[in-house]
């Protein structure tokens, strides 16, 4: 469910939407198929659907090595 940007109105039934993983994932999928050009997918939160869009992760870079080497 979400409500948008209109955070400081009541939420009514007509408001309220459910929406499927899949379907984000489907519409992502039709974007990047449009274009023909290369996809670089960066996130901080990988998830399987992260993976279904843009394959196995080429590199990772971890909280932990992030902390160890200074950076936070």
């Amino acid at each position: 469910a979400h409500r948008g940007y209109l955070l400081d109105r009541e939420l009514d039934e007509d408001d309220l939407e459910f929406r499927d993983q899949r379907d984000y994932v489907s519409k992502y999928r039709m974007v990047l198929d449009y274009f023909d050009a290369y996809a670089i997918g960066l996130t901080a939160t990988p998830a399987l659907h992260t993976t279904e869009i843009f394959g196995s992760a080429v590199y990772t870079y971890s909280y932990r090595e992030a902390v160890v080497d200074g950076f936070l």
